[in-house]
């Protein structure tokens, strides 16, 4: 999704609203008449976006979607090559008579053998995401497909052998919506037997822990975006236990796909252009549970979460990036919805998984030579990269920690300067203290470089840039200090710079004081920034910036992206609640008059901000100007 695009829309005055209506609908409708895959889905994707975003903004009405007509029919399943990201094979795999997709009502879906099947071959199929077997239903004929349903076929040689792949189709009936929809279809034992399954064993992770799944993403017009086998694990770490669950999809080769791989393909990567901005070579993604945002969080006097927070903190800040010409690599995200085996499991955030191979795609950079580095509860975890690259890093925090207060401070700085990007450095700062993001520095720091030949790329040159990660603490989620410690308190009011620095200021050096109930600096990360700060060049970098956010117009930046990301999931989270309250995952006293409030007090924190922010600045920059 491009939210500044959206954003750009949601801002035009309701004037002017049906004409951006009336172009949206005209877009969908030429490809809804034609029946045909839609080959600009970037285009058509925009515009449906901006026709509903628009509308429900401003009454215009609810847009259409879902119906029999709007689906994009694309080959079948059976015909299409490995290539394509479409699963399984044209010589061994059941022909189905519709491909998976939204339609607008039920129909009788029909599988056919192929003409170079085996004598005696026939097909097996199931209709709750387990992988069919010679024990699975057997084609007898049509299946109804009367509601939402997932069907996964295979064939089979007459001596009950699976001979090819497994087919999956997931058909979404009469369930419109403005969110992508991405279904999930993972063997039930691979979620919830008690020896593997993924949803049973919540501490589980890596490899051992990873599972086949097949996946499908659809656009709201029906354009099949995605549809092929891939990996899936769970994601996240405290909000591991929450549900819906954190997932990362990884996509696969057919013989990475599952202990017997002969039954999944798979084309290696995730060939789209899943967030909107020309990038189409993904090797994984998020589906991400809110975190800390997430309504499964909510409990007596705390109910201010909408699980958009890190979306709309993520994409705001990509877009600052923008304006600034800056690179400050925050994680491209987009809300979509999401179904587990033709069963409703909710909004999730898709969202880029940030890794070496991503760096590798997307700035054609050795994924080999790239250090990924993350911060997580006061120590550092080493994603990618030599273990002297862990040692360089937290040998470079400590030397600036230690040389803050030295006689040759010109020449530490020089140093330090000379190997982390202090633009990228200073606009990473400036968002974490303005946004309240208190989750942080102790937890969600994370940096790379590149230590490979320097090139002419834009980021070859070595030098440590940090990542903008979860965000889910952002604009006002806590009005008070969390039951774990003071850190979360995440009003307008909250003086980021002094829980930062708070430990540096005497000018003695690191003075920790465990009665304030602030993390520590265990990852040196605040003495870093109490390095940069003391130096003239940095402050100046940094506080243009920090102008910059306390501008109206960045405010109106900040209240449009967010805007924008509501008005999507305005309709579809009253569904999420209701599925996830009634499962008890949600706190009985949630409701969606809670979530919207939680738009209107990220709105007030936004126009809150600026005068508190500029006073904790201002005082913070004469300290260490004198």
């Amino acid at each position: 999704m491009n939210i500044k695009t959206c954003e750009t829309f949601a801002g035009k005055l309701p004037a002017q609203t049906a004409t951006v209506c009336k172009k949206a609908e005209k877009t969908v409708q030429k490809s809804s008449s034609s029946k045909k895959r839609v080959t600009d889905r970037l285009r058509t994707f925009f515009a449906f976006l901006l026709c509903t975003a628009v509308m429900l903004l401003y009454g215009c009405g609810a847009a259409t979607v879902g119906t029999t007509d709007t689906v994009t029919e694309t080959d079948s399943p059976a015909s299409c090559t490995e290539e394509t990201g479409i699963n399984g094979s044209p010589e061994t795999a059941p022909v189905f008579s519709a491909s998976g997709g939204l339609y607008g009502e039920g129909f009788e879906l029909s599988l056919s053998v192929p003409e170079s099947s085996p004598e005696g071959a026939y097909i097996a199929y199931t209709v709750n995401g387990d992988e069919p077997g010679p024990d699975s239903e057997k084609y007898g004929g049509a299946i109804v497909v009367a509601k939402t349903k997932t069907v996964r076929a295979a064939m089979f040689s007459s001596d009950d052998k699976m001979i090819g792949r497994i087919v999956t189709n997931t058909y979404v009936i009469n369930e419109p919506s403005a969110l992508r929809t991405v279904a999930l279809s993972v063997d039930g034992d691979d979620l919830y037997s008690a020896d593997r399954g993924i949803l049973s064993n919540r501490a589980g992770s890596g490899a051992e822990w990873e599972r086949p799944v097949s996946v499908e993403i659809y656009e709201p017009d029906g354009t099949a975006l995605i549809r092929q086998d891939a990996g899936v694990r769970l994601a996240g770490s405290g909000s591991r236990s929450f549900d819906p669950a954190s997932l990362r999809v990884i996509a696969r080769s057919y013989e990475k796909s599952g202990a017997d791989g002969e039954k999944y393909s798979g084309g290696g990567k995730f060939r789209a252009d899943l967030f909107g901005d020309g990038f189409t070579e993904y090797d994984r993604f998020l589906l991400r549970n809110g975190g800390n945002d997430s309504p499964y969080q909510a409990r007596e006097k705390f109910l201010r979460m909408n699980l958009l927070r890190d979306c709309i903190s993520n994409e705001y800040c990509h877009g600052l990036g923008e304006r600034l010409g800056i690179s400050v690599f925050a994680q491209r995200c987009v809300p979509v919805r999401v179904y587990m085996n033709g069963e409703y499991y909710g909004i999730s955030i898709m969202k880029e998984d940030f890794d070496e191979r991503l760096i590798s795609e997307r700035y054609g950079l050795d994924k080999n030579s790239v250090t990924v580095i993350k911060g997580k509860k006061l120590y550092y975890q080493l994603e990618s990269g030599g273990d002297a690259e862990l040692d360089e890093w937290l040998s470079l925090c400590g030397y600036a920690a230690d040389n803050a207060l030295s006689e040759n401070f010109g020449e530490a700085y020089e140093y330090v300067s000379g190997r982390i990007d202090v633009d990228n450095a200073a606009a990473y700062l400036s968002v974490m203290l303005y946004l309240c993001n208190t989750d942080w520095p102790q937890n969600n720091a994370m940096v790379w470089r590149y230590t490979g030949e320097r090139t002419d790329g834009a980021f070859s040159d070595g030098k440590w840039r940090f990542v903008i990660r979860d965000m889910d603490l952002c604009f006002a989620l806590h009005d008070a200090p969390s039951r774990v410690s003071n850190t979360t308190y995440t009003m307008a009011d909250t003086d980021t710079f002094f829980r930062l620095l708070v430990f540096y200021r005497e000018g003695k050096g690191y003075d920790y004081d465990q009665s304030l109930g602030f993390y520590g600096d265990d990852m040196k990360l605040q003495g870093l920034f109490d390095f940069l700060l003391r130096s003239a060049d940095f402050r100046r970098k940094f506080e243009k910036i920090c102008d910059t956010l306390c501008t109206a117009e960045e405010a109106e930046h900040m209240k449009n992206t967010a805007k924008a990301v509501q008005t999507l999931c305005r309709t579809e989270i009253k569904r999420h609640i209701d599925v996830w309250k009634t499962a008890g995952k949600i706190y009985g006293a949630y409701s969606y008059s809670n979530w919207e409030r939680s738009f209107e007090d990220m709105e007030e924190f936004i126009s809150d901000r600026p005068a508190y922010f500029r006073k904790y600045q201002s005082d913070t920059m004469k300290y260490y100007e004198n």
